[in-house]
């Protein structure tokens, strides 16, 4: 077993230091995750702003399962105020052809409200999203 032997060294420093390392590990494990925009392909032509109306199919996952996916494909004005803040981040700057991987903290998505019944509060989302076609607004 092990055996920790006090050393004289001062209780409240050792008090400290174990405070620290407790609140440390607080913070990481409630820390929310980051926002990732990984690209599996590069489209062709010009990218998407949010100024744009998009064509895209996705797949939508929660904790590696999927929970919902484009039939066909789906057309949205980027800066819809419905859309979530991961989409706009992360559709734009996309190439027609091109295809991303979105891991959406709660904060880019439906945040501490989730979107029920599909979407629990606190929730961090995976998109695989496929760009098939980009159009200006008039």
């Amino acid at each position: 077993p092990n055996v920790i032997r006090y050393d004289g060294t001062n209780l409240e420093v050792i008090r400290e230091t174990i405070q620290k390392v407790v609140d440390r590990a607080s913070f990481e494990y409630f820390a929310e995750p980051k926002f990732q925009i990984t690209d599996k392909r590069i489209g062709i032509g010009e990218p998407a702003t949010l100024l744009n109306r998009v064509s895209v199919n996705y797949i939508a996952m929660l904790d590696n399962r999927i929970f919902d996916r484009s039939v066909k494909p789906l057309t949205i004005v980027l800066n819809d105020p419905a859309i979530i803040q991961g989409w706009k981040d992360g559709i734009v700057g996309m190439k027609v052809g091109g295809t991303r991987v979105l891991v959406v903290p709660p904060s880019l998505a439906y945040g501490e409200k989730g979107l029920k019944p599909m979407i629990p509060p606190h929730a961090t989302l995976t998109f695989e999203i496929e760009l098939v076609g980009i159009s200006t607004l008039r």
